[in-house]
Order: C-alpha cells, then sequence, then structure tokens
C-alpha cells in the first residue's frame, strides 16, 4: 500500500523551490491546506470496525454477534474546477491512486504526487483503492483544495457529497486519541501480596519495563486479582535479559498485580482533547459526589464512540448510544459523536437483522435521528442518514403481524431491560417504542419534503391497538403483554414510563399510570438501564421529591461504598465483593457502565430544570429550589456554557452566547446573550 501523508507533500513543495524560485516561494507560503476526505460515512464505519474488535477475556479477542461494516475499498473522487492561473496540486492520500482529467482526456502516467496544471477549468476524476482501510485523499494547492464539496461513489453510480474526516494531524487510517500520563497510583500489600492502586478506575495501557518472565493481573476489585484462574483481564509475556511491554490494547482496572522482575510500570490514557464544560458545586455533598462519579463514569465510557462499559463489552450499542446522546446534552454537546454513532449503528445495506441484532435497539437509533434534528437543526446529516434509516424502518416493518405488532422470531433479542426473561409474545413496551419510532419517521420525511402520511397512519391505527389490547382500565396501567392471544394482569414500569415520557399516555391517564408506578402495581422490576427514564417519568409527573429519595438511595449507596465509577447493575446492600459477580463468572460484572451515569442527565435537566428550545438557539431554566441546597453548575449549550448559581433566596443565570428564560415562582425572566440576571426566589 502507498502512502503519501503530509511530509511527503512538504517535502514536494520544498524540492520545488530550487526549480521555480522565488514564485514557488511565494506559492510555498500562501498554500493553502485541504482536508482529508473518504466516501460519506466511512471514516466512521472504519472507526467502529476498529474500535468493536477490541474486546478480550483474559487473552481471548471476542469480537461482535452482529455484522460488522467495512468502508468501501473501490472509492473515485470528482470535482468540476477552475483555475486562475498555472497552479500545482499535491496529493496525499491512503491506498493506490491514479487521476485523470475529463475533457483534456489526460491520464496522469508517472504520477508522483503532484499535477502541475495551467489556468483553466477542469473536471477531474481521483481513484483511491486501499484494501487494508480507508480510501481517503487530500490535495494542497494555492486556489485548489479537498473539501466537503468533492463527490465520491463506490462505483455504483450514484454520487454523493464527500465527508471530511475528522482526524486532527493524524491520516484517517492513523487516526488514534491522544494520550497522556497516568500518575497517582500506590504499591500496596495485603497477605503478603504486592499490588499497585490506581486509587480510582482507569482505561489504560500499561507498559512494564524489567527482564525474564511476568504475568499482570488486572482488577476492578483486589479479590479479583488475586484469583489467577478467573481474573477477566490478563497479560503473560517473556522480555528475556531485558526489555519493555506495552499492552496491545487498553485495560479497564483499579488494581494490578505484577508477577515478575519490573524494574518500571508506567500507564497511559486516551483522552478527548476538547474540554468538558459541565461542573457542578454544591453544599449538598451527597448530591455533588453522584454528580462527579457519574461525570467520570461517562468520560472513560465516551471515547471514539459511547461504549458500554470499559471492561466488557468495551461496544456501541443501540440502546446504551441513545440515553447516552442525552446524557451529552449536558456533558459535552458533542454533535460530532452524536453523528458518529447514528452512523455506525445504521451500518451499510442491506439490512437483514435488528441493530445490534434487538428489536428496540433498532427503534431507539430510529427515534435519534430525528431527536438529533430537534436540537441542532442540521438538516444535511438528516438528509444524509434517511435512507438508511428508513431501510431499518422497512426491516422493522416487515417484522410486524397483521395487528401492527413487533414479536420475537428467530434470532431476535427483544431485550427491554437487562435480566428481563419474560420476552415471548408481544410486548407493550416494544409496541409503544414502535409508535414513536414511526412517529419520527414521519417528521423526518416531512422535514425533506417527502411523504410521511403512511407512517402516521400505522402509528395512528398501532396506537388504537395498543389501547385495544393493553390498557387496563381498572387498574390505570398498560399490561406487559400478549403470548398466544392472553394478556397476563401483569404490567411493568416500562412501558408506563415511557409512555408518560413520551406523549404517548394522555389526560387522566398519565394521572393513573403515575399512581400505578408510585405504588408499586407495575410489578416487573427495573435494572441501571431504565432507572434514568423511571426516574424522568417521576420527575415528570410532578414527584421530584420521590425520585430524589431513589436517586440518593441507588446511586448513592454505592457512593457510600467508595466507588469512582457506577456499575452496571447494583443491589442497594450489597459490598464491593459482593458485586463482582455476573453472568456465572466470578467477575464478570462491569464496574464502570455508561448506563449508570443517568445522574449526569437527571441532574440538570430535573434538579435545575434545563433544556434547549428552538433548535438549541435557546435554553428554559425551571430550577426545583426544594430539591438544591446553595450550588452553582456550568453546562454546555449548543454554542458557549450556561451558569446557574444558587446561593440563599438568590437565583443567578448567564449564558456566554445564546439567550434563554429563567422559569421561577410562576414568572418568565429573559436572559441576553453574554447577561447574567439575578431573580430573588
Amino acid at each position: 500500500m502507498s502512502v503519501r501523508e503530509k511530509g511527503f507533500a512538504r517535502r514536494i513543495r520544498r524540492e520545488s523551490l530550487f526549480s521555480f524560485g522565488f514564485l514557488n516561494l511565494w506559492l510555498d507560503i500562501f498554500m493553502k491546506t485541504g482536508k482529508w476526505i473518504c466516501y460519506a460515512g466511512d471514516f466512521e464505519i472504519m472507526l467502529a470496525e476498529k474500535v468493536m474488535t477490541r474486546r478480550y477475556q483474559r487473552d481471548f479477542p471476542i469480537g461482535p454477534f452482529w455484522r460488522v461494516d467495512s468502508p468501501w475499498h473501490n472509492v473515485k473522487f470528482y470535482k468540476k474546477f477552475t483555475l486562475s492561473r498555472p497552479t500545482t496540486l499535491y496529493f496525499s492520500y491512503e491506498g493506490r491512486i491514479s487521476v485523470f482529467f475529463y475533457g483534456i482526456n489526460r491520464f496522469c502516467y508517472e504520477f508522483d504526487g503532484t499535477v502541475s496544471l495551467p489556468a483553466g477549468d477542469y473536471e477531474m476524476e481521483v481513484w483511491v483503492y486501499n484494501k487494508e482501510g480507508l480510501p481517503c485523499l487530500k490535495i494542497d494547492s494555492d486556489e485548489l483544495v479537498t473539501d466537503e464539496t468533492f463527490l465520491a461513489a463506490n462505483n455504483h453510480f450514484q454520487l454523493k457529497k464527500c465527508f471530511v474526516c475528522p482526524c486532527g494531524d493524524l491520516t484517517p487510517n492513523t487516526y488514534a486519541l491522544p494520550l497522556k500520563l497516568v500518575a497517582g497510583y500506590t504499591l500496596r500489600a495485603e497477605n503478603g501480596v504486592k499490588f499497585y492502586d490506581l486509587q480510582r478506575m482507569v482505561f489504560v495501557f500499561t507498559t512494564v519495563k524489567g527482564k525474564g518472565k511476568f504475568r499482570l493481573f488486572f482488577g476492578e476489585t483486589i479479590g479479583e486479582i488475586m484469583d489467577e484462574n478467573h481474573c477477566e483481564q490478563v497479560e503473560f509475556f517473556d522480555l528475556g535479559k531485558g526489555g519493555a511491554h506495552r499492552s496491545e490494547t487498553s485495560k479497564a482496572f483499579r488494581y494490578l498485580r505484577v508477577c515478575g522482575d519490573a524494574e518500571s510500570i508506567c500507564f497511559e490514557e486516551e483522552y478527548e482533547p476538547e474540554p468538558v464544560p459541565v461542573k457542578f458545586q454544591s453544599e449538598d455533598k451527597l448530591l455533588e459526589k453522584i454528580f462527579d462519579v457519574a461525570k467520570y463514569t461517562f468520560t472513560l465510557c465516551s471515547k471514539e464512540f459511547y461504549l458500554d462499559g470499559i471492561k466488557r463489552d468495551r461496544w456501541l450499542w443501540g440502546g446504551d448510544a441513545y440515553q447516552a446522546h442525552k446524557i451529552e446534552d449536558y456533558f459535552r454537546f458533542d454533535t460530532e459523536k452524536m453523528k458518529r454513532c447514528i452512523i455506525a449503528l445504521f451500518g451499510k445495506p442491506p439490512v437483514v437483522t435488528y441493530i445490534n441484532h434487538i428489536m428496540d435497539y433498532t427503534l431507539y437509533t430510529i427515534i435519534s435521528v430525528w431527536e438529533y434534528y430537534l436540537k441542532t437543526k442540521d438538516r444535511a446529516f438528516v438528509e444524509y442518514i434517511e435512507p438508511m434509516m428508513t431501510e431499518h424502518m422497512r426491516f422493522v416493518l416487515s417484522r410486524t403481524n397483521e395487528d401492527g405488532f413487533l414479536y420475537k422470531q428467530k434470532n431476535d433479542w427483544v431485550f427491554v431491560d437487562w435480566g428481563l426473561a419474560d420476552t415471548d409474545g408481544e410486548q407493550s413496551f416494544e409496541q409503544i417504542l414502535l409508535h414513536i419510532a414511526l412517529s419520527a419517521a414521519a417528521d423526518v420525511y416531512e422535514l425533506l419534503g417527502k411523504n410521511g402520511a403512511p407512517f402516521r397512519r400505522k402509528a395512528a391505527a398501532l396506537k388504537d391497538k395498543i389501547e385495544e389490547v393493553f390498557w387496563d382500565e381498572k387498574r390505570g396501567v398498560y399490561r406487559y403483554s400478549r403470548v398466544n392471544g392472553a394478556v397476563p394482569q401483569k404490567a411493568s414500569v416500562h412501558a408506563n414510563a415511557f409512555a408518560v415520557l413520551y406523549g404517548f399516555a394522555e389526560g387522566e391517564k398519565i394521572d393513573r399510570i403515575k399512581k400505578a408506578i408510585l405504588s408499586g402495581d407495575a410489578e416487573i422490576s427495573i435494572t441501571p438501564y431504565m432507572q434514568m427514564y423511571n426516574y424522568a417519568c417521576l420527575f415528570e409527573s410532578g414527584e421530584g421529591a420521590q425520585a430524589d429519595r431513589k436517586i440518593r438511595d441507588y446511586w448513592g449507596g454505592m457512593v457510600e461504598l467508595g466507588v469512582s465509577t457506577f456499575w452496571e447493575t447494583f443491589t442497594v446492600g450489597e459490598t464491593v465483593e459482593q458485586s463482582a459477580a455476573m453472568y456465572g463468572r466470578p467477575f464478570g460484572r462491569s464496574h464502570c457502565h455508561i448506563w449508570g451515569s443517568g445522574p449526569l442527565y437527571l441532574i440538570p435537566r430535573y434538579y435545575f430544570g434545563v433544556r434547549s428550545v428552538n433548535f438549541g438557539e435557546e435554553f428554559i431554566v425551571e430550577p426545583n429550589l426544594s430539591l438544591l441546597k446553595n450550588c452553582k453548575i456550568t453546562l454546555p449549550l449548543k454554542r458557549g456554557t450556561l451558569q446557574i448559581e444558587i446561593c440563599g433566596k438568590t437565583v443567578s443565570v448567564g449564558a456566554t452566547e445564546l439567550g434563554g428564560t429563567l422559569k421561577l415562582n410562576g414568572n418568565e425572566y429573559k436572559i441576553l446573550r453574554g447577561e447574567t440576571i439575578h431573580v430573588e426566589s
């Protein structure tokens, strides 16, 4: 594979100075730098392919059990352009390349990375083939540079606008997050065994220098590193008479036991260079700690994509990503990562299974397209992603029965919530989620000037059928499922919480559902994944005090154990060592799971009452002062940041780049961009 990178292009330019003198010196000084471009969406597909194949259990690699797509390897780039004067184009690329100009019928033989052209009009075709990775291109010159206006085709003869690869100073195929050293670890001993304590959960590459044979045991608990046969993350290697070993992949752990003659050890963690603006300080130290632990949990799991967990599975799941989009609104408002995840989850055609093989995860991803638009007004992305959204919606609808209901078929996974064993038949939760997805698809179609009426009709018919089959008028809840024509009496929080949160339930049904949930009449329990939605439903139903108590019991229960990150699942009262087992393995549970980050959403959204409106161009702040002591919070907005401070009876609100509204005690106060207002409560 031939590679032309920035260094090559710069070398070509430097050599040209000796041939063409001061004219080329002037051009070199004023040279415009192009952007790395690729076939639309393929950088994201390529990156997902790399990230999703990094999972190990001990020394056993575990790949995703769903289809992993690859970028198109055979791509042509097209551009019509005009040069006002003689110009030399400098090409950087990854793969094999050929350059051809229509009209003048010029094949660029003996191509050395440059093409010199006189002034004039041109139509250029650049072929890049990269069997091992992503075909990509960058052109520098004083007039023409690669950017979003270039077109590309994968030889299906359908031209699309290129995407720019957000790879910074690296090339697309060598892109990786930057690294920094981790400090603050200590060497401890227990029962005569020495080990390193990193003081908190980390996600790092480990480098060991020394000689001889080594055995490394990485663990989330001390018990794990002491159990050599069941420790989930290990490394065995031989440095002979001396050398260094660096982990091939990053590992998630707090404790490390090194068996061997180590001279030194160091740890490096990947990080995202963009700052995280969110900060929360409060006299309520438990709430502040819950927020900080949620923030650190989300930070570790938020890398190139939203990973479900850093120890296991290290994969991108549709349900986890959908929840992470909501949390991201109050973390960094990273819309590029949101788009990257949606592209990777939808993948490439043909669509023959659910996303992650999971029915509800496919529906979440469809819904996420419209929700992304509502906070960004990014019509261009919606227009780009709509064909794949439609492909997935067509597949979903092909799996419905005569009532329009989705049901579990061969090779389907109906998830709903972790640990939910009863997923046979037609689940009310899945039907409500399908209704939301149909409405979202209709909104997308109408935004793009397409006919959304068929989706609207299906959604309306489905709603009527859900009410007919699942609504229990006597108890005021949606029942759980229908199996072989029978609808058992049991109900779940899942379906009823979503019915309230997404406006599916109307009128008095909302109050009846609220009472049923609060009374425990929705029997089927929920795990951490659904806790965020459950508590959001309580807040939306006016039961903020109840939600606050539950948050303090649940996430506060983990904080009291001294955790630095929130777990995959938690039962109030269990200890750290008791919490390690899962999936039939003594250390199978993840102690840093992205769906444990719910407070990072719940506290800004419901305690401070912050939400974006008008496609993210304005904000509303409606704090619940009964739940907040003296405190201040900084949050990201679509542009700039929002600051809220509560001191005694004074509420202060200001934003750097956007305006909004403070709602307090039935009054509304306008906040101008760059202004801070102070209101007595």
